[in-house]
């Protein structure tokens, strides 16, 4: 009689790591896969909104050193008009020159500053910039020698200070230009970053998509094996059930009894179970046979 493997508690944990290590397996490269495209975006933004940053930085620079040209502008005309009126005297304007001097020099750092940042962003052309520089330069220059002599000449003053204006519009003129510019790279950043995201979550997409049904077939291939062998110890099971355990189609006994080979496993032991039953079934069949073939023996000598 054929003898059954015993039961052991690691046949099942073997069966349920067969579905739990695939199930855990797709899971952990789906999250790994959605950690790296997340890391990937956040990247991309990261570098888009520190490119956007160092745009508006040079921005707003370049516009505070263009108004607070301005500003001295218009503080160096009222001091002279302060000077014809007799309301500033020698020592306020010398006050006074001596903080626009402080002031012109904190602001040509900052604008030495501020162009090199433009020339880090490589957003205009080096002798564009080194024009501005001679602008400011030339600026500063009419400043500190305006405010020098507003109290002792007027007339002379209010000669470097026209010239320096005309100096600040030149420079005005090539800052609202440089600020467009700063504008408009910032803006094909910003879409050029768009698209890329734009791109990144199609492809992101794709992939998971062909993941996705990549994994449902795998799954659909295994879940037909499975219910096949299932199906087919039903049927064996069944048959024995009815009595029919001869007048069957062998070749699902054959399956059964492949499938059976290998007992260790789940559907192996029950392979295994279905034939044990099936010799035990067909020798208490045999076994009924010969007794009735006995007694009918007996009874004929009677």
């Amino acid at each position: 009689m054929m003898s059954l493997t015993p039961y052991s508690p690691h046949r099942r944990s073997r069966f349920l790591l067969y579905f739990f290590l695939p199930v855990a397996f797709a899971m952990t490269v789906g999250a790994a896969y959605s950690f790296f495209i997340t890391a990937q975006f956040r990247d991309m933004q990261s570098i888009a909104n520190a490119e956007q940053v160092r745009h508006m930085q040079a921005l707003v620079e370049t516009t505070h050193v263009s108004f607070e040209m301005l500003g001295i502008q218009r503080e160096l005309a009222a001091a002279l008009e302060q000077v014809r009126s007799g309301q500033l005297d020698e020592a306020g304007a010398y006050q006074f020159h001596s903080e626009v001097v402080n002031r012109l020099t904190q602001l040509g750092a900052q604008a030495d500053l501020t162009l090199a940042k433009l020339v880090a962003l490589d957003l205009t052309q080096q002798p564009a910039l080194n024009k501005a520089l001679g602008q400011f330069s030339a600026y500063r220059n009419y400043v500190v020698m305006a405010t020098d002599i507003v109290a002792i000449d007027p007339t002379q003053a209010a000669t470097y200070i026209n010239q320096a204006n005309e100096q600040y519009y030149a420079f005005a003129q090539l800052s609202q230009k440089i600020d467009v510019d700063l504008a408009a790279d910032s803006l094909a950043h910003l879409t050029s970053t768009e698209e890329a995201l734009a791109r990144s979550t199609r492809r992101a997409q794709w992939i998971g998509s062909v993941a996705t049904v990549l994994g449902i077939l795998a799954w659909w291939v295994v879940s037909l094996l499975l219910s096949g062998r299932l199906s087919l110890l039903a049927r064996g099971l069944q048959q024995l059930a009815d009595g029919d355990e001869f007048a069957v189609d062998e070749r699902d006994f054959s399956a059964i009894a492949k499938l059976g080979a290998h007992p260790q496993g789940l559907l192996g032991g029950m392979a295994a179970a279905v034939l044990a039953f099936r010799l035990a079934n067909s020798e208490r069949n045999a076994a009924q046979g010969a007794l009735e073939a006995e007694r009918e023996n007996l009874e004929s000598q009677v």
